[in-house]
């Protein structure tokens, strides 16, 4: 379990966890041989990794034993359980939060080999696409469609190769089915690097075509043109982050998604800057 990518505390769907965590754990067991190891019915096995019921309170330990969790990842796994048992909005914000504490971070920063994911925007639409939509491992152009604008489907296709070998998803043979490596990633420290200034291009570029394109009912775009001072905008930028952050929240709470969003934030000066 020293595998980077399945760091417990970069995830937030217990289940997801589980079935990246049993993959990894490299066992030769098959779903059967895995439930009578646990001491559990085959089914119950199935429909909890499956994603049709939960975990019960001795099932939790039973997992946490096999995957020899311990001490903080023990304890966050047990948040985490909870968080996705919780029935109302006002619950999974207080175990989140309980998550956050123990060191929730959903963002993994990805490495130097892994930038070529900023080069073409429909990657990371596609990231996201395959988290839901019903794709067999084979039908490249009903994938590619389903993007706005839409690729073809030797765009998906290479898309969806470049995205399983730079690990950030994989093949889940037991759901048959892609699957996310980790719920969020970011640039780290490398936001200036010519991949991610191209993606910040292609960003702003669909935000043009949504102008003309999209029904304004699906899409806000708005502008504030403001008056400040230089030392203004470190403070302006940390709210940015807070913001981006509050919306990283909001769609971490969402249960089964239909569609893919891009949000797009640009702070940029109007007029030349005074140069001490």
């Amino acid at each position: 379990m020293n595998n980077e990518c399945l760091n417990i505390l970069s995830y937030t769907d217990y289940r997801v966890y589980l079935r990246m965590a049993i993959k990894d754990k490299g066992s030769r067991l098959s779903t059967r041989g895995l439930a009578i190891r646990l001491g559990i019915h085959n089914s119950t096995l199935v429909k909890v990794l499956g994603g049709q019921r939960h975990l019960s309170e001795s099932a939790i330990s039973l997992f946490a034993d096999y995957l020899k969790m311990e001490g903080r990842d023990r304890e966050y796994f047990i948040e985490m359980v909870a968080f996705g048992k919780a029935k109302s909005d006002s619950l999974r914000q207080i175990f989140l939060d309980r998550m956050i504490s123990l060191g929730y971070d959903s963002r993994v920063s990805l490495l130097p080999y892994q930038y070529r994911f900023y080069q073409r925007w429909y990657y990371s639409a596609l990231r996201s696409c395959l988290e839901y939509f019903p794709f067999d491992g084979q039908d490249y152009k009903s994938l590619g469609a389903h993007l706005a604008p839409a690729i073809t489907a030797r765009e998906a296709q290479e898309g969806v190769h470049l995205l399983e070998s730079l690990q950030l998803i994989r093949w889940d043979e037991s759901v048959k089915r892609y699957q996310l490596t980790n719920e969020h990633i970011s640039t780290g420290r490398h936001a200036q690097s010519p991949e991610v200034l191209a993606f910040h291009k292609d960003s702003i570029k669909l935000g043009i075509r949504s102008v003309d394109e999209v029904d304004p009912t699906l899409r806000d775009i708005s502008a504030i043109c403001m008056a400040i001072r230089p030392q203004a905008i470190p403070a302006l930028k940390a709210i940015i982050r807070d913001f981006q952050r509050q919306v990283v929240g909001v769609a971490e709470q969402v249960s089964n998604p239909e569609c893919v969003y891009q949000l797009n934030v640009q702070l940029i000066p109007l007029t030349e800057m005074k140069r001490d």
